[in-house]
């Protein structure tokens, strides 16, 4: 208990911060900053009553009550920061609370009304909520899916977890995730883009989010060399944080862990990026409408927002470029290992690959010998039942979540479109226009409850899914 309210207060403390750097963006706009400045001060206050009232507690136990702080971060914090949606727009309890949680899970849909005519300071801080819930997820990998090796996550980091050790993690890691933003943020600026922007495309690529700060799309800007860049950072975000982390400090081994799944997934990228091109062209009629530069930086812009999660577009219906099912397929695969990126993540859908052919081949040869036992056969065979466990789990939510949403939606192809992107944190995805025939409702069309159930299945896909089933076993506790 005194875990989970010290986790709550750090959490608010956070929420209260981001409030706070909103009110000189209000103040600079006449624009809320009275409603700012009351949320942040009320939630430091129970932030920093939380936190202490119960210092002289000690340290609580962070190993039994890490998986039920993240279910807390996602499913309560989000209460608070739905408060300025509700105060500054036009938008009902459950629209602001939607917003909320698409922000803080980095999904990037919104039921709010068109950007264009929201306050400045909403959609600052909306860029502020997406980028620390991207930052919020990085934590949680690192202190606790990580560490228990929870839904087939390698267990990279140890099984230690005490504060000094956590700390120390996530202060390396919160300078990397700020110093990669800053430099995202510093190269669009150099290419042209206004300050806002490019900072809410910097929030929005690096946390692998899919807000935007108008109407529209990226090209609407007319600045190729920033499509480039943000084409860079969102393959960036989507990729593993230990990847990054052998960079920045020339640790060649913890390179080499990752490098496969790293170079597989960069690959992927290039590859869907380039059939997307030649869509674009085919589209377009010939090279002279579409140039191939243009073509190429649209295929890859693409490709890389669809499999990190991140939504964006170059242009109206991108993504509808490809055949749905591939879309779908990609989105479900999601993004590389212990990153921001959603889905079920390359290294489950690797292994569960790997078994599959294993098993055909066992089919045509049935007495072959593996390959030679290795002294983590055992966990490799426990990391690929936890694999399996989670897309189960993973199918049974679509299907779950597609049943909730489908009386309210035209057409059984929007429920599915719809339940895929929640869980795959990837909102905008339902908008890219595949349906050509009728016009999907937009997500603040949606009844209030086809919201809750969009909600529900972010959340379930921001917590790895199996975590909601780990807090109600006993067996995880034993661990």
């Amino acid at each position: 208990m005194v875990g989970l309210l010290k986790a709550s207060a750090i959490a608010l403390a956070v929420l209260a911060a981001l409030l706070t750097a909103t009110i000189p963006v209000a103040l600079a706009t006449g624009e809320g900053a009275s409603a700012f400045f009351f949320f942040a001060s009320g939630v430091a206050f129970f932030a920093g009553l939380f936190r202490f009232a119960f210092q002289s507690r000690g340290e609580p136990n962070w190993r039994r009550t890490g998986l039920w702080s993240l279910i807390v971060l996602w499913v309560v914090i989000p209460i608070p920061a739905a408060l300025p949606f509700v105060a500054l727009t036009d938008a009902g309890w459950v629209e602001a609370l939607f917003e909320a949680v698409s922000g803080l899970t980095t999904t990037g849909a919104s039921a709010l009304p068109p950007a264009d005519t929201l306050p400045v300071p909403i959609l600052f801080y909306r860029s502020l909520l997406q980028w620390a819930g991207g930052l919020a997820t990085l934590f949680g990998i690192v202190l606790v899916l990580s560490p228990r090796g929870i839904g087939g996550n390698p267990q990279l980091l140890g099984r230690t977890t005490t504060a000094a050790v956590g700390t120390r993690r996530l202060s390396a890691l919160a300078g990397i995730y700020g110093a990669v933003t800053l430099v995202c943020f510093a190269l669009l600026i150099a290419c042209g883009m206004e300050a806002f922007p490019a900072l809410s495309f910097a929030t929005s690529a690096v946390s692998t989010g899919g807000f935007m700060p108008y109407e529209g799309t990226v090209s609407d800007l007319g600045l190729p060399a920033a499509e480039w860049v943000l084409i860079v950072f969102m393959a960036i975000g989507g990729t593993s944080i230990f990847w990054h982390r052998a960079l920045h400090s020339w640790h060649a081994s913890g390179g080499r862990r990752h490098r496969q799944e790293s170079l597989f997934l960069i690959l992927l990228m290039v590859g869907v990026g380039l059939v997307s091109s030649a869509l674009f062209v085919l589209a377009a009629g010939s090279l002279r409408v579409l140039p191939a530069d243009d073509a190429l930086r649209e295929g890859l812009f693409t490709a890389v927002s669809l499999i990190t999660s991140t939504g964006l577009e170059v242009r109206d219906s991108g993504m509808a470029i490809l055949p749905v099912t591939a879309v779908l397929t990609l989105a479900v695969i999601g993004g590389g290992t212990l990153s921001t990126a959603g889905g079920l993540k390359l290294h489950r859908t690797g292994m569960m690959m790997r078994r599959a052919l294993r098993e055909l081949d066992l089919m045509i040869y049935p007495h072959s010998v593996p390959r030679a036992a290795r002294h983590d056969e055992r966990e490799q065979a426990d990391m690929l039942a936890a694999a399996w466990t989670c897309f189960a789990v993973f199918v049974g939510a679509i299907t779950a979540i597609t049943l909730a949403v489908a009386p309210a939606l035209p057409s059984g192809e929007a429920a599915v479109v719809s339940a895929i992107a929640a869980l795959t944190n990837n909102g905008p995805l339902y908008l890219s226009g595949f349906e050509p025939l009728a016009e999907w409702p937009h997500y603040r069309e949606f009844a209030d409850s086809g919201l809750i159930a969009l909600m529900a299945g972010m959340i379930i896909g921001r917590v790895e899914v199996v975590v909601l089933l780990a807090v109600i076993s006993t067996a995880i506790w034993r661990r």
